[in-house]
């Protein structure tokens, strides 16, 4: 009968509709998870690019103290060989000299020589900067460790965001299914029942007669 056949048609739509919430509640919770993973994924990226400037400054910098520090080198070799050089003769008439009292003191003016400060002022600061690149060098090494710890964990996120993606397009087509299906059945019964209205119609027509 038409009423039975309403019926059975009323418990299959309960069920498909009850299907289709728990599958529309599943796409909701991987939409929610998707942009999470993608939040994450950005975060990740902007701090890897951030690690990325702040090594080649690192760099940069360690270079230049080096640089310093060679241009020191080289400016207290200078000093002493200057200072180690002996004068055997007057540079203005070339003369033998005569011998100094001592080393204190100088072969031209036979005046005591100053204390050398310079030499000393540029050994500490020799120190000051070998203790700066020694520095440099472990942040550098620190930063570096770091950027490649979140490069590391970059494919692993990456990868679940795609799985998520994968996950989220079937469950989106699973719906999208289910609603096509659930149109063409409503289009067949909507025949079905028109076809049984019709021919109750003529029935009742032929009672009337």
């Amino acid at each position: 009968s038409i009423e039975e056949y309403l019926k059975v048609k009323e418990q299959e739509e309960n069920k498909t509709t009850a299907g289709n919430e728990q599958t529309e509640l599943k796409i909701v919770t991987l939409k929610t998870e998707l942009l999470s993973t993608r939040r994450s994924l950005t975060l990740l990226q902007t701090q890897i690019n951030e690690y990325e400037f702040e090594l080649m400054d690192s760099k940069d910098f360690i270079v230049s103290l080096e640089k310093r520090a060679i241009a020191l080198s080289d400016s207290l070799l200078t000093r002493e060989t200057f200072i180690d050089t002996k004068m055997n003769h007057c540079p203005n008439c070339l003369s033998p000299l005569e011998p100094a009292i001592d080393e204190n003191h100088c072969e031209l003016s036979k005046q005591q020589l100053p204390e050398d400060k310079g030499s000393s002022q540029i050994k500490r600061m020799q120190q000051e900067i070998d203790n700066q690149i020694r520095e440099s060098k472990k942040l550098f090494l620190e930063k570096e460790h770091r950027q490649l710890e979140f490069k590391s964990s970059y494919p692993t996120i990456e990868q679940k965001a795609r799985a998520l993606q994968r996950e989220l397009d079937e469950a989106l087509a699973t719906v999208k299914t289910a609603r096509n299906q659930e149109l063409d059945e409503f289009l067949i019964r909507k025949g079905e029942l028109r076809s049984k209205n019709d021919y109750l119609i003529k029935q009742l027509k032929a009672l009337e007669q």
